[in-house]
């Protein structure tokens, strides 16, 4: 597969020329039923890390916190896919997380009408090994129940190369 960057740094983190190796090298870990599908643009991007001491979410409305950005990055790597699959893969997960999670679009429905937040909550806290899912999947419900778009086409493959929670 062959990567290439669009934006960013010229000088490529550690973290992102390891995902990019994997990339190239068709890793069993990325590429499989639920994973990544060979030949389609997958898209990598970091933000900077940041810690967080005092208010968490609170400044999204407003509040005042206490953060302050890390050298460290943190690492993503997307995939439009041609089913209506979602799918979420860490590497590195331990003994603590099951590496992979995946669920359908059509989960967040009953009858056509999208769930609530807790019927949500609910599904990706059924099994404490895969609740990490629910940080990156759970954007993708966020968005349609607030109304940001209309209705996801197809479903998409996350990659996050750690899950340090």
């Amino acid at each position: 597969m062959k990567v290439e960057q669009l934006h960013g740094p010229k000088v490529k983190s550690f973290q992102v020329l390891e995902l990019e190796y994997l990339l190239q090298e068709d890793s069993p870990e990325l590429f499989s039923t639920f994973g990544l599908q060979r030949g389609g643009q997958v898209i990598v991007t970091q933000a900077p890390a940041r810690l967080d001491i005092m208010g968490g979410v609170a400044d999204y409305c407003g509040a005042n916190v206490f953060e302050m950005t890390l050298d460290r990055t943190a690492i993503a790597a997307c995939q439009a896919r041609e089913d209506r699959s979602l799918c979420a893969i860490t590497l590195r997960a331990g003994n603590q997380f099951k590496p992979d999670f995946h669920l359908s679009l059509d989960n967040f429905y009953t009858d056509g009408t999208l769930k609530t937040y807790t019927e949500i909550r609910e599904r990706f806290n059924q099994e404490p090994s895969t609740a990490w899912a629910s940080y990156i999947l759970g954007a993708f419900y966020v968005l349609l129940k607030e109304a940001k778009i209309d209705q996801l086409p197809h479903g998409a493959t996350i990659i996050n190369p750690s899950c340090h929670l």
